[in-house]
């Protein structure tokens, strides 16, 4: 039984958190930017390409002129005006920067959400740009850059500069979430006060809610899509081994578990027990080379402070490493459609699986029920027995062909010693 966990607030504004340095430690890369900075005003990380900022300042330029310069009208004023009407919201978003100038702060904002915009949008004369100013590999890791937690701005920013700014988040987290363009809404209403906090948060509202239109149906009557600021509770980290499936994805199969996607929103695991079989359901996933640096960057959101979730992306995490041990696990996945693999092979994507740190964290209860049935159904020596028989004696078509071939082998013979008794006897 999952245990819906208790409502809490906010005692004080949300202000972006900073990845403790220990989590950081051998892992800069994951957690800092290396060409795109839209952190906070005046930060240089030390990940910086510090010789390519000049071009990459060019660029910013670039995208400024893009956005603001329209119809032979210059926007900026206008953008500034509006950056100015909400400064304090800016000032608490960065936990401060009270010792800085306002107007340096603003056009700060106004470049950095051209920026941002612009990188959202990714038409073919953005990307000319992109590839001037700082080449192919500048653009790759750009991209990168926007999923760094540290690396945000107030996403509701980019309302003053782009009328589209729906469809173009829609666009582009449907391609970085699914791979593809089937996300049709977005999982936050149409109003200011209504939106995610930052892109990465806006990232994660996708993942973990279930939408219109992505054969989201609910698969267990006690969960509800889940939002930041709407559940909170403090996981489970004594390491329950009564609640951990502890089984790779093979060995399920060889205690006569199936697989089958469910929905694409992670939080929808779920195993149905059947006569001396079961389904574990799992939602769809799709790895690219991106993955990794944005699930990092996500469970380093959960797990700050003032994100108030129930740790979804985190207890995923941990629930498909425990299935992915080999590549034939991977393999296994992707067959049954659970996996989409953008990457070169199985390797690269169990790689992704286990270089994912999770800290040991992750949240029984969501998961509670599903560990708890798959482990039932493993305890059984007659579901065992079934699958082994079904697995050595049950015929497949492979199967079928050696019979045939056997049995066709074994009348030649037959033929055969029948003629030469035969040619004796005459």
């Amino acid at each position: 039984m999952n245990v819906e966990l208790p409502q809490q607030q906010p005692l004080q504004p949300r202000l972006l958190p900073r990845v403790p340095n220990s989590m950081k430690e051998g892992n800069v890369g994951l957690y800092l930017p290396s060409v795109v900075t839209l952190g906070a005003p005046a930060a240089q990380p030390e990940s910086l390409d510090v010789l390519q900022q000049p071009l990459v300042q060019r660029m910013k330029d670039d995208f400024v002129d893009r956005i603001c310069l329209v119809g032979g009208e210059d926007r900026r004023p206008q953008i500034r005006d509006r950056i100015r009407q909400h400064m304090q919201q800016i000032r608490d978003f960065y936990g401060g920067l009270q010792d800085q100038d306002e107007e340096v702060i603003t056009e700060d904002m106004l470049t950095k959400v051209c920026t941002l915009v612009c990188m959202l949008e990714q038409s073919n004369e953005v990307s000319r740009i992109i590839l001037h100013r700082i080449g192919l590999g500048g653009l790759v890791f750009s991209m990168r850059d926007m999923f760094m937690l540290e690396n945000q701005i107030p996403l509701f920013l980019i309302t003053f500069v782009a009328e589209n700014h729906r469809v173009l988040l829609r666009e582009h987290l449907s391609a970085q979430v699914y791979g593809d363009n089937s996300l049709v809404d977005l999982p936050w209403a149409d109003e200011l006060e209504s939106m995610p906090f930052h892109y990465l948060e806006a990232a994660y509202l996708v993942y973990v809610s279930r939408l219109p239109g992505l054969n989201q149906q609910a698969i267990g009557p006690n969960q509800q899509a889940g939002a930041p600021n709407q559940q909170a509770g403090v996981p489970n980290l004594v390491h329950d081994l009564r609640f951990r499936p502890n089984r790779s994805a093979t060995s399920l199969v060889r205690k006569g578990i199936k697989f089958r996607r469910s929905t694409r929103c992670l939080r929808d695991i779920q195993f149905r027990p059947g006569c001396l079989s079961g389904v574990l359901e799992l939602p769809f996933f799709c790895v690219t080379s991106d993955t990794k640096i944005l699930f990092t960057n996500l469970i380093a959101y959960e797990l700050s402070p003032n994100s108030y979730t129930d740790y979804c992306i985190t207890s995923y995490v941990s629930f498909m490493k425990s299935l992915l041990e080999t590549t034939d696990d991977v393999k296994l996945l992707r067959e049954a459609h659970i996996l989409s693999c953008m990457m070169a092979n199985d390797e690269e994507v169990l790689d992704v699986f286990t270089s994912i740190e999770t800290f040991g964290v992750y949240n029984n209860n969501l998961f509670r029920a599903v560990y708890a049935r798959v482990r039932r159904h493993c305890a059984s020596e007659m579901n065992t027995w079934y699958a082994t028989f079904k697995s050595a004696y049950v015929l497949t078509p492979w199967k079928i062909v050696s019979l045939l071939a056997a049995i066709f082998v074994i009348g030649l013979y037959i033929v055969q010693t029948a003629c030469a008794v035969l040619s004796l006897r005459k």
